[in-house]
């Protein structure tokens, strides 16, 4: 797994994690529920003690720790929307935060909810060590070359780099187009990566532009698809096209949960990085097998500002429990996510644009949420949930960012609301075209 440059010296805690989730999860159910439990115990003691949000809500409640036996016993706790921590973000960190080393974080996410966040050093090596588990699973180790296709805004005008430490490829998604696709092309055909981890639709239409360019383009033995719902079309594509095997990878920024497919198709959430309830959206109650829920977390690493019973805003179908699948893992098994379906943004000069969290990660105050609307092929509207700290002078800062990462060619305009339209799936999508023109589509 490609570290970024400032975590190299801490290559050997984060091999020390993954060793242990290597371990973890081969756990038996009832070993596996155990480590959740006693670990779900020490964060709410951490929390109810350290954090002025949950020292509260539990006095009020008369929550009583010591009462817990099952993960089922938190239910009484509200669940925590990201909207609530970004209306006082500071009931929501540790007093004692400086002692984890911790280090504020930013993104918007595929909801368009703009979010800052405080994240423990340890935490986001246990992510890396998990990640890294993850990887291993579709054969990957430490060393080996990767393609990647991601958010990479800082990869200069090209939007390609080579990072020879990480033995990585980089292509930014956001500034993917034929030009650099087909330079791109060129230079993995000589270096030859066996892995790519890609934004599935980004990598379509990388796939698209090395195909009408060359006879050849270069086959990797594995695609990691990570960032966006991965549709069985997409799928078929890509494995048609490049003649790989393509893994689902799941996760977040905010480090709650993380989920993985196996090397026989089998969905997972790894419940020893992370505490997953799947609830109805109308009752809170948990799903039964094979009905659709809402995700919530909690986080078991993170100190620093714990998240406890999480909205993680995906809406996720599980299949039944694992007991009776000999051989296979003990963690929670889900058929699929919905609610992360990213639609695109198409411009007049013919891009498709999917990714655009980077128009937010200009860590703007007083942005609650935002949404990117697509009525017409040169015009593009943003809706914005103003909070108290807005400030007017943020519309100029986006409309210049807009620009950069669309096109210079759309006409831009702001519309301030009480609240995001909602699709059918139950998310608030971060981009919604309306564009239903076959002729945007090839």
């Amino acid at each position: 797994m490609p570290l970024p440059n400032a975590l190299y010296k801490e290559s050997l805690k984060i091999l020390y994690y993954y060793y242990q989730y290597k371990n973890s999860q081969r756990l038996s159910r009832s070993n596996l529920k155990n480590r959740q439990i006693r670990k779900l115990k020490k964060i709410l003691y951490h929390a109810q003690k350290k954090v002025p949000y949950y020292s509260q809500l539990f006095r009020k409640m008369n929550f009583d720790i010591n009462r817990i036996n099952d993960i089922k016993d938190i239910n009484r706790i509200p669940i925590l929307k990201k909207e609530d921590i970004i209306k006082d973000p500071e009931k929501f960190i540790a007093s004692n935060s400086k002692e984890f080393n911790s280090a504020w974080h930013y993104t918007s996410g595929t909801t368009g909810t703009p979010f800052s966040f405080l994240l423990d050093k340890n935490a986001e090596l246990r992510r890396l060590a998990s990640l890294l588990r993850c990887w291993n699973w579709t054969g990957y180790y430490p060393g080996k070359k990767v393609f990647s296709l991601q958010q990479g805004a800082s990869l200069g005008f090209e939007g390609v780099k080579k990072l020879k430490k990480q033995k990585t490829i980089k292509l930014s998604a956001t500034s993917l187009n034929k030009k650099n696709a087909i330079k791109t092309h060129k230079i993995l055909l000589d270096y030859k990566p066996k892995y790519f981890i890609s934004y599935p639709y980004s990598l379509v239409n990388f796939i698209k532009y090395g195909l009408e360019e060359f006879d050849n383009i270069h086959k990797p033995k594995v695609v990691i698809s990570s960032g966006e719902n991965l549709d069985n079309h997409i799928r078929n594509y890509i494995e048609t096209n490049l003649n790989c095997k393509v893994f689902d990878f799941y996760s977040h920024e905010e480090s709650v949960i993380m989920g993985m497919e196996d090397k026989d198709g089998i969905r997972y959430l790894l419940d020893d990085f992370g505490i997953s309830e799947i609830v109805n959206e109308k009752t809170q109650k948990p799903v039964k097998s094979g009905e659709v829920g809402l995700l919530i977390g909690t986080g078991i690493n993170n100190y620093s500002m714990p998240l406890i019973r999480y909205l993680v805003g995906d809406r996720i179908e599980i299949k039944s429990d694992l007991e009776d699948r000999k051989g296979k893992l003990n963690f929670t098994n889900y058929k699929r996510l919905l609610g992360r379906k990213n639609d695109v943004i198409y411009t007049p000069d013919g891009k498709k644009i999917s990714i655009l969290e980077d128009i937010l990660h200009l860590k703007l105050d007083g942005i609650i949420a935002s949404q990117i609307v697509q009525e017409r092929i040169n015009k593009v509207k943003l809706r914005i949930i103003k909070g108290p700290n807005f400030n007017e002078d943020n519309i100029t800062k986006i409309r210049e960012e807009m620009e950069k990462l669309i096109s210079r060619e759309m006409r831009y305009e702001f519309e301030f609301v009480d609240k995001l339209e909602i699709k059918k799936e139950g998310k608030i999508p971060f981009i919604i075209s309306h564009l239903k023109n076959k002729r945007y589509e090839n």
